[in-house]
């Protein structure tokens, strides 16, 4: 139903009301005759297609207004042209926190007013030439995240409206106000000699410029680059220990502020890997020897001291002991220090020996040594004298008093060693004496030795 409003002063007091079926209404069909003059008339427009004119006359036919200031235009309905949506982000279809997000109309026709509704406002349009129309807004932190809905409403000249709430050329804006994060993950927590560990760095979206200068810390080791496969959601990166180092509370830490998502979000936080051990430290052994020469009846302390705790070290771990045994080696330290007591062979003349640790035992960690660890050299002298064989024994004096030992040698070497040592006589030790050197032939020297009893 339209309301048709004329100014005139009919004659008659009636007028009548036609439709124009030509351009000029030339030729009309009668849609009321005789409706009182009033001034204004209501009738049903049913039926009536759109830009059909409808032309009102006097009924007695004498018009007092322009044939044009009677006519009226049937417009039952309203345009609806295009529409697009943009961002003046980087990306046109994305926007972060702050940006300004457009959208734009063509109402094809003149309209009374038109308003946009997005992020829960409704925003009235602004005419920027002709039948076009914009509406902008900027994005906060409270909107909602994902793909920016809106809805135009307006209205023509007419008084019909329309609503649409999509773009003709398919255009959309993706709203992301996320701030990119990172995990770090390694592979393991503790690192020994040899070992490396895969550090996986998982952000919780796309970042665009992340690279190794983004560690603000990576504790005893380094980081190989960072590579990711999936679009750059993912990064692996190899952490090499440093050599000889021992850390039992070591880091990674990750900055994201200069990092961008795709929508340009910069991150805000530190991520920071599990705490990760370090022990790339050689186990190795120093000795000492608490005399450098043994003879008869005695023994040396050997002292094993590792730079670090041991903690399978046994005696199956020395390759060679030269000239003796030693006792089980123990430690009360823990397994740093170690003590084990020599005891030499019996019967060996000035020979010289040493002892060896084999590379078998582990540290802690386990670690093996690198290398062996060798004694300083010491010196066994033990020999022993018995009856016979080239000495005899006599007492002297009746009493038994004094033993006299004849003993016959053919290396002045080893007898002028032996002259200055000791011999065992009957299980005794006796010092020795060298009373006569009587050459004789076939180069055999005599020896007297006598000790009193």
């Amino acid at each position: 139903v339209n309301t048709i409003t004329w100014n005139s002063t009919s004659t008659s007091g009636y007028v009548n009301i036609f439709r124009c079926l030509t351009s000029d209404c030339s030729s009309t069909s009668t849609i009321s005759m005789n409706v009182l003059d009033t001034g204004s008339s209501t009738f049903d427009t049913t039926g009536l297609n759109e830009n059909n004119k409808i032309y009102i006359e006097d009924a007695s036919n004498v018009l007092d207004f322009d044939i044009s200031d009677a006519l009226f235009y049937i417009d039952n309905s309203i345009s609806s042209c295009n529409a697009s949506i943009t961002s003046n982000n980087s990306s046109t279809t994305l926007a972060n926190v702050g940006n300004s997000i457009t959208v734009s109309f063509d109402t094809c026709e003149a309209i009374a007013t038109g308003t946009v509704s997005i992020f829960g406002k409704t925003i009235n349009a602004t005419n920027i030439g002709g039948t076009n129309w914009s509406v902008s807004t900027t994005t906060k932190l409270e909107d909602t995240e994902g793909e920016v809905a809106f809805t135009i409403n307006y209205t023509d000249l007419a008084g019909n409206s329309t609503s649409r709430s999509s773009t003709a050329n398919g255009s959309f804006v993706i709203y992301d106000k996320t701030f990119p994060t990172a995990t770090i993950s390694l592979s393991t927590t503790t690192l020994t000699v040899g070992i490396t560990a895969t550090a996986t760095i998982t952000f919780n979206e796309k970042v665009l410029n992340f690279s190794n200068d983004d560690f603000t810390r990576i504790d005893n080791g380094t980081l190989s680059i960072a590579t990711s496969t999936d679009g750059g959601i993912t990064w692996t990166s190899i952490f090499t220990p440093s050599e000889s180092t021992t850390s039992l509370s070591s880091f990674i830490l990750l900055s994201t502020s200069n990092l961008n998502d795709v929508a340009g979000n910069s991150g805000t936080s530190t991520a920071t890997s599990s705490q990760y051990q370090i022990d790339t430290t050689r186990p190795f052994a120093t000795t000492t020897l608490s005399a450098n020469t043994v003879g008869l009846n005695q023994t040396f302390t050997l002292t094993i001291t590792f730079n670090e705790q041991i903690r399978n070290f046994s005696n199956d771990d020395f390759t060679r002991i030269d000239n003796g045994t030693l006792s089980i080696a123990t430690s009360t330290d823990g397994g740093i220090t170690w003590t084990s007591v020599f005891t030499p062979t019996t019967g060996l003349t000035n020979l010289s020996g040493f002892i060896v640790i084999g590379t078998n035992y582990q540290d802690t960690f386990n670690n093996s040594p690198a290398t062996g660890t060798e004694t300083i050299t010491y010196t066994v002298n033990t020999p022993v004298v018995s009856q016979g064989g080239g000495g005899g024994f006599s007492s002297g004096g009746g009493g038994g008093s004094s033993l006299t030992v004849l003993q016959t040698q053919s290396n002045t070497n080893t007898i002028n060693q032996l002259a200055t040592s000791s011999v065992v006589v009957n299980t005794a030790q006796v010092a020795v004496t060298q009373l006569q050197n009587i050459p004789t032939v076939l180069g055999v020297s005599l020896f007297l030795f006598s000790r009193n009893l």
